[in-house]
Formats: structure tokens, sequence, C-alpha cells
């Protein structure tokens, strides 16, 4: 099954079901950021749409790192919002 991170289930899915019940991410990025200590990250997932592998907490900042080939190599840590560009 595939998985996807907040912004790719709204690009997918849109907000809220046909009842108007939100529509939860299967990697929830801001949980997931919320729960880490300051300078460290977490991964073991890949969003489906866009490849994002980790999350990280760097100086109090949320960062992503996402698959950019089919070698497996990642990007630098990047800014991630609802609005990220793929």
């Amino acid at each position: 099954m595939a998985d996807f991170c907040n912004f790719c289930s709204k690009q997918m899915w849109g907000d809220k079901n046909d009842d108007l019940v939100p529509i939860p991410p299967d990697i929830n990025v801001y949980e997931e950021f919320n729960k880490l200590e300051e300078d460290t990250y977490v991964s073991g997932f890949i969003c489906e749409g866009c490849g994002l592998v980790a999350i990280a907490n760097i100086h109090g900042e949320l960062r992503v790192a996402r698959m950019k080939d089919a070698n497996q190599e990642t990007t630098q840590w990047e800014k991630y919002t609802d609005k990220f560009n793929t």
C-alpha cells in the first residue's frame, strides 16, 4: 500500500472525504517533527508522491530529505510546508 505525506495526501484526495470527515495523511510530517528533540531525525518511511524519506528537527526547524533518483540518493535537508514543491 502506498503512503503519502501531508502535502501529497491533500493533492491525492483533498482535505475531507464525502462525509466531510478529515482525511489523515499516512505520514504526518508535523506529528513526527513534534516528537523529535532538536538536532535529531526520524526515517523509515517513503512518501510515494514526493519521495520523502526522513524528517528532521534542525535547530528547531522542520526539514525533510527526499529520494532524488532510482539509485536511492537523497536530497540535502530542505524546508517542508503544505505547499511543498516536488
